[in-house]
């Protein structure tokens, strides 16, 4: 009885209502859920953004569970090679969703991107990360081969920041990274 007047008073205070979850059959993926979810992104300052700061390291969602991080330009050099398996790369975050920091764009040191989603919005990194030369990121995750259709294309260009010369680069790429972690290097 209890735990059901909590749970009622919680969804009564947050303003919600209970929506059915999306299928978990692969064939709903994290983007598409994050369709479903857009005018959710309006009703809410962010997606869960706490974190677990440790040695200059800010860290969102799970823990790494690979202990090794490679330079996200190995991997943007071949991705096919990891495609489906979990990776852990360090890169320059270049984009950040500005309405729940549900996604983000790293970058190596040559300009080349890689996009990165944040698995069943789970969690989001703060929207106000600095982009560009700024803030360095660690990233766990699993890789995927994806191409964006046009309305995922132009709903994701809605929520970044930058000239549309800038967007069309940093969403060319066909390869994501769907974030089980991240940490963001602090100063």
């Amino acid at each position: 009885m209890r735990f059901t007047t909590l749970a009622l008073f919680a969804l009564v205070a947050c303003g919600g209502t209970p929506e059915a979850a999306p299928e978990a059959d692969g064939a709903t993926d994290a983007h598409e859920k994050h369709e479903a979810e857009a005018e959710h992104h309006e009703d809410h300052d962010g997606m869960k953004s706490d974190a677990v700061v440790t040695d200059g390291w800010a860290h969102y969602g799970d823990a790494f569970t690979l202990s090794d991080s490679s330079d996200c330009k190995d991997l943007i050099a071949n991705p096919d090679a990891k495609v489906d398996q979990t990776v852990r790369v360090t890169g320059r975050i270049d984009n950040v969703c500005q309405k729940a920091g549900c996604w983000m764009v790293i970058a190596d040191d040559e300009g080349k991107y890689l996009r990165v989603t944040m698995k069943e919005h789970a969690f989001g990194v703060p929207t106000d990360t600095k982009t560009g030369d700024g803030t360095v990121a660690d990233i766990e995750g699993t890789l995927i081969k994806k191409e964006l259709d046009a309305k995922t294309l132009e709903h994701l260009k809605s929520e970044a920041k930058g000239s549309p010369e800038e967007l069309e680069a940093q969403f060319a790429p066909k390869y994501e990274i769907v974030a089980t972690g991240v940490s963001l290097k602090q100063g």
